[in-house]
């Protein structure tokens, strides 16, 4: 759907008012994350099969830069394979302009590149928001209070967090609820995404709020608890009973937890459907949550940014710096950690 169509969808299906509204509440977002001025190309686009929330955000968006003296594209869509569809439209693009993606799922590859290789490429600044089809609308005061943090805060936060990792080779993340870990970070350089776009950088995602590693493949060992979310790869919730995870030179060896049943089965089957592939147990990720508004729902792309959690991911980080190459990545988060790099505690 072009722009007009776009807009006439969100009021047959009565959530037109809805974005008028959320668009108000996004200043912090317009000003300090996305940093946009009148005259620069916009591109906001929606895909979902089942929930509304990609398209709400989306149409709050456009009106946010209507406001702001900038005339975007907005394109709603239904199109699983979006990326044949959207790479279309960035063609269209000139340079340096902003594309913004809410997805209900995630977006798969362009040209046989990822959407990060590809907008690189092309010289687009993206800003991309996965998995929405977890954010119910009976959350969506959550999700915009998340965007709508003020990002300089977080970004000097991870700054000063970003200076007590540097040069360390151990990092150390314990729990009282059980989680002890030991992670490899020698040469290894932490990850920013604050939710500003850092300097020769063309992406970031939103809400933003984590620093985090793409780990080695060996190179973590220990029990992580998840007393936060689980995720899988057709489900995100929070953890009532918690779940326990052993690894062992970077691999997942055994679950524990009734509420880890489900991981496990869904393992096995990504495991066999794709061959036995060893890396599907592989921990490709390890971060620290900095957003302070943020709040643990079930949500992955809220859940891991929240502040006073740590988060592990199960399988691909090829796409962030890792050797890792997996058809998953599954994001697993846990509460009030204890972090330390080389024996010395980091300050939040």
């Amino acid at each position: 759907m072009d722009t007009l169509s776009s807009i006439s969808f969100a009021k047959q299906q009565g959530f037109y008012e809805v974005s008028k509204e959320i668009s108000y509440k996004l200043n912090n977002l317009f000003n300090s994350s996305i940093g946009i001025k009148p005259g620069i190309q916009m591109l906001i686009y929606a895909s979902s099969n089942h929930s509304k929330v990609p398209y709400i955000l989306s149409l709050a968006y456009y009106l946010k830069a209507i406001r702001k003296g900038i005339h975007p594209f907005l394109v709603f869509s239904r199109n699983e394979n979006i990326a044949d569809e959207i790479s279309k439209r960035i063609y269209s693009l000139r340079k340096n302009s902003i594309v913004i993606v809410n997805l209900e799922n995630k977006i798969k590859k362009i040209n046989g590149l990822s959407f990060r290789k590809f907008c690189k490429a092309n010289n687009i600044r993206f800003i991309v928001t996965p998995s929405l089809g977890f954010v119910t609308e009976k959350n969506l005061p959550v999700l915009i209070k998340a965007l709508n943090v003020d990002y300089n805060l977080i970004h000097k936060k991870a700054l000063r967090i970003k200076s007590q990792l540097l040069n360390k080779k151990i990092l150390y993340i314990r729990t009282k609820a059980g989680t002890d870990l030991k992670v490899d970070i020698s040469l290894k350089t932490p990850l920013i995404s604050s939710g500003i776009f850092e300097e020769n950088s063309l992406s970031t995602n939103l809400p933003g709020g984590e620093i985090y590693y793409a780990t080695k493949r060996n190179g973590v060992n220990g029990r992580v608890v998840i007393d936060g979310s689980l995720r899988t790869p057709k489900s995100c919730k929070v953890v009532n009973e918690p779940v326990e995870l052993i690894i062992e030179k970077g691999r997942i060896v055994s679950i524990k937890g009734k509420e880890g049943s489900e991981l496990v089965k869904s393992l096995k089957e990504v495991y066999l459907k794709h061959n036995r592939l060893e890396t599907v147990y592989y921990i490709g990720e390890v971060g620290i949550g900095l957003n302070p508004v943020s709040n643990i729902i079930g949500a992955t792309i809220l859940d891991e940014k929240v502040l006073g959690t740590a988060h592990i991911a199960i399988g691909r980080n090829v796409s962030f710096g890792g050797s890792i190459s997996a058809p998953i990545h599954l994001d697993q988060v846990f509460k009030n950690p204890d972090i330390f790099a080389d024996g010395e505690k980091i300050i939040f």
